[in-house]
Parts: structure tokens; sequence; C-alpha cells
């Protein structure tokens, strides 16, 4: 069976929820119709009439809002399944490497490394941004919640310098071999534009 050209076992149960909490905003943002309708032709001629005085609203109004509503929620959670699987997957690099840092500590003093420790290590690891927060305690389970926080927003504020980023602007031509002439002409160009 095919929904949207996706075929459910390709789904996952939190996009087939999402789709289905969306169908349900979409009917809900398409509103109410103004009259009942009612069975017959004359509640065929209410249901269109309501649909040419108010666009989106009435029966038909309703079941397009709410297909529009399944197919943002269902695009919106398989979006957000993809930042979650990468968020996941960065982490486990991460926290492979953290416990090789560990372990070095550990070799050297007989303790696991601190939470300080793990602040600096992560500082470094992450080329001088510093972690918002610090982990709760230094404990294997405790570390890796930090990590998971941490990978998270480090990707989003990534993300986001990334897409601030501007091209540097075109390199301006070189006019001082221009002559009298052709300095007047630019000028008049800059000055009309």
């Amino acid at each position: 069976m095919k929904i949207n050209e996706v075929t459910v076992k390709e789904a996952s149960l939190g996009q087939l929820g999402a789709g289905l909490k969306g169908l349900k905003q979409g009917w809900q943002a398409a509103g109410q119709p103004n009259q009942p309708v009612k069975p017959g032709a004359s509640g065929i001629d209410t249901a269109i009439n309501t649909l040419k005085a108010k666009p989106n609203t009435g029966i038909l109004g309703k079941i397009g809002g709410a297909f529009q509503g399944a197919k943002a929620g269902y695009q919106i959670a398989g979006a957000a399944q993809i930042q979650s699987k990468q968020i996941k997957d960065i982490t486990t690099q991460v926290s492979q490497k953290w416990g090789a840092y560990n372990q070095k500590i550990k070799t050297n003093t007989g303790a696991d490394a601190t939470r300080e420790q793990a602040v600096a290590w992560l500082t470094q690891f992450f080329g001088g941004q510093k972690p918002t927060s610090q982990p709760a305690g230094s404990n294997p389970v405790q570390i890796q919640q930090w990590l998971q926080k941490e990978v998270a927003g480090y990707m989003a504020n990534q993300e986001v310098a990334a897409a601030q980023t501007q091209q540097p602007a075109a390199e301006l031509p070189d006019i001082t071999k221009l002559n009298r002439e052709e300095l007047l002409q630019l000028k008049q160009q800059l000055q009309a534009a």
C-alpha cells in the first residue's frame, strides 16, 4: 500500500503518527461549515455554496485541509528523524573518542576523568567552542547524555552559522586606467542607478 509515494513499510511509526496528528490539525484548521450539510441535492448545493463563499471551509475544505496537514506532519517528522539519526551517529563517534581519552586518564590516574576534564576535552574537540553546560556527573551514562545534548547544540549552531555566511562580494574593477571620458560615463551610470 502506498501513501503519497512512500510505502508503509518504509515509514516509521513516528512519521505515521505525525501524519495522523497533522490530519487532525489540518481538519481543525479548515474550520467549520457555515451551515449544516444535508443529504440530497440541497446538501451538495449547500456545501458548494459554502466553499464558494468561504474557501477552505465546509466538508471539502476540511478534507483538503486534513490532507495538507497530514502531508506536512509526515514530512516534518521524516526530517526530524533524519536529524535525530545524524545526531545519534555523530554522538556515537564523539563518545568513542571520549572513551579513548577517558581510558588514558584512567590508566594514568586510576580514576575516570572528571566533569571539568570532560568539558575541557569537548571544548578542544569542538575547536575551541565551549559547551553550553556541564555533565551531571562523570559516569558513562551521564557523559553520554551530556555529549548527545552538546553535539545536537553544536550541530544546530554550525547549521545556523552556515546559513548566515554570505558569499564575499565580487571584486570591483580597476578604474585607475580609465580616461576622463570613461570616468564621466561611469559617474553618470552610477548616478542614474
